[in-house]
């Protein structure tokens, strides 16, 4: 487009030039000479309006972006007081707090739509010198990436830069001593410089209803929480705006909330649920190192006390099971399995967590075997049994132990009996039993509309959406496998990349990666997809048995293996759940 723009520009340009001699040449000039000529000269002019036009449009749609949320809450003294010290006598601020997702990344963004955004300011707004601010999150970006973004905007000293997650400080400090920016900044870790420091301010109890009450605008199935549910939760996260703000944003967590605040807590439970909210929100290894350190003050206490001790092995077991160490988690569960401990066991946990490892491992023998001792009385061992035999399924896996039936005609059986009985389940194993219907209808109607599968995944993923759970991402991966069956690839890879948009797990990952490979490689389709190297994926592969066996089966696809047909068959007519 811009190659024809330039030659039609040369033109026109070439063209007047004649057209200005033959003027000149001749002193009476037609009205449709000067009419063609006034066209001729309009040309340039109109291609020289067009990047003023562009870039009005760029300038309209930045007006439109906020960097900071609509769930922004408290602390706006903050982001007043940080600004009135950039403009009196500090050109270089540190943000700090107290602790990890304390709020310092929030206010930050916040201060860049203060700057960029003064309209939005409802309170009174101090005039500021500054014209535009940015910010930049070192986590995704390097130094070349620095350097690249200073060279091709428009920094002054009325520009503010605000750095995140920064390791090195003193490359940052080079360029301001250059384009002498007004520059804030955020540690990734705590160092000691001789420059301003801001501590942010803490949060306080009393703005937790406003912050739920923006957070439950944007997921209306998310429930509201009581005065007293507030306390326990401020209680639990000691203040800490990060953890609050997770466990406000699904529905599973505030459940988890109100079960706990309805509950008599010792001061052992307390310490128990602080790190239980660590596992919530993904901080696996400070949770492991809290749960040792519960253990050097109170190690005396626990072996004297059984409830204690069962649930502290059991919240070992799962910090192991959470960084994929599943042969410690099952050898501490083990552990519980015996008398005294075992009388702790209640609705099947232990049974439930020993089969979910098991899976992990791909013992799904023996996972369903298990599940299957206790399905009579629990409604979570019948829908946690699903995903395992459809897995089994797709990799041709055909035996389940105890019965003649094939891996899929024991899916269906079980997710008929599982339906059937679905206001037996809790709200969560509901959801589990709806994410599956489409891949029942699809292998028991072949053929199926596609229509009629899409509409049952949907409304799983609505609900999903609504109590913004992360399971979500299972149900985004279900409707991208059928979108893969009906060889609607574009739109099964978009759902894959919204898997992985909605929580980091490596076990979702792996598994999206696989399958987008496997169009790539073995099916040739052209997708736009952020993949890993095929060594990237072998490593994730090592700790999980499950995507080891799939690797291999498109390995023996791409080298022509004597049973690669079936492997093929298999890929193009199965559905691949997330395991």
């Amino acid at each position: 487009m811009k190659k024809i723009q330039g030659i039609l520009l040369s033109f026109s340009l070439v063209l007047l030039f004649i057209l200005t001699m033959i003027s000149e040449s001749q002193n009476n000039t037609s009205p449709v000479f000067k009419i063609i000529s006034v066209i001729v000269f309009m040309i340039p002019a109109l291609y020289s309006a067009i990047p003023l036009i562009q870039d009005y449009k760029i300038k309209r749609n930045r007006n439109k972006n906020r960097l900071s949320d609509n769930t922004f809450t408290d602390r706006t003294d903050d982001v007043n007081n940080i600004i009135k010290k950039l403009s009196i006598n500090e050109h270089i601020i540190e943000i700090c707090g107290n602790s990890e997702k304390c709020g310092k990344t929030w206010i930050a963004k916040k201060l860049v739509d203060y700057i960029n955004h003064p309209e939005d300011w409802t309170k009174k707004r101090m005039d500021l010198p500054y014209k535009v601010a940015y910010y930049i999150d070192l986590h995704t970006k390097n130094n070349t990436d620095i350097d690249n973004f200073l060279e091709n905007n428009t920094i002054t000293n009325k520009t503010v830069l605000i750095f995140d997650h920064v390791e090195d400080l003193n490359y940052i400090l080079f360029k301001q001593s250059i384009y002498h920016f007004q520059l804030i900044y955020i540690l990734n870790s705590a160092k000691e410089y001789n420059f301003f420091r801001h501590q942010i301010s803490p949060f306080h109890e009393k703005n937790i209803d406003e912050l739920h009450r923006k957070i439950r605008y944007n997921y209306s199935g998310i429930d509201s929480i009581t005065e007293s549910e507030i306390q326990a939760l401020y209680r639990l996260t000691e203040g800490n705006i990060g953890q609050i703000h997770f466990m406000l944003s699904s529905q599973k967590t505030v459940k988890w909330i109100k079960d706990t605040a309805a509950g008599k807590q010792t001061e052992y439970d307390e310490e128990f649920n602080k790190i239980k909210i660590l596992l919530f929100i993904g901080r696996y290894e400070e949770a492991q190192n809290r749960l040792k350190q519960f253990y050097l003050e109170n190690g005396q206490y626990i072996y004297q006390n059984n409830l204690l001790y069962y649930t502290y092995i059991l919240l070992k077991a799962d910090c192991e099971h959470l960084l994929n160490n599943y042969e410690k988690a099952l050898s501490l569960l083990t552990i519980l399995e015996a008398s005294p401990y075992v009388a702790n066991n209640k609705n099947y946990e232990l049974e439930l967590y020993k089969a979910h490892y098991k899976k992990h491992m791909w013992k799904c023998n023996d996972a369903l075997v298990i599940l299957k001792q206790i399905q009579h009385d629990s409604y979570s061992a019948k829908v946690d049994s699903l995903g395992i035999l459809l897995a089994k399924y797709f990799v041709n896996d055909l035996s389940v132990p105890n019965t003649e039936d094939d891996s899929l005609s024991e899916f269906c059986r079980i997710y008929s009996d599982a339906y059937r009985k679905i206001n037996n389940g809790n709200d969560r194993d509901t959801l589990k039993c709806k994410r599956y219907t489409s891949a029942y209808l699809y292998y028991k109607n072949k053929n199926s509309d596609l229509n009629e599968l899409l509409s049952k995944i949907n409304e799983v993923i609505d609900a999903y959406k609504s109590q913004q759970d992360r399971l979500l991402a299972n149900a985004y991966f279900m409707r991208g496998e059928i979108f893969r069956i009906y060889k609607q690839y574009e739109k099964a890879v978009q759902d894959y990349s919204k898997t992985n948009l909605v929580t980091v797990d490596n076990n979702i990952i792996v598994q999206t990666n696989l399958i987008v490979f496997y169009l790539k490689q073995c099916k040739k389709v052209n997708c736009v997809f952020h993949s890993l190297s095929a060594n990237e994926i072998i490593n994730l592969c090592r700790n999980n048995s499950y995507a080891n066996k799939v690797w291999n089966r498109i390995n023996s696809i791409l080298l022509n293996d004597p049973n690669k047909d079936i492997i093929e068959e298999c890929f193009d007519n199965r559905i691949m759940p997330i395991l």
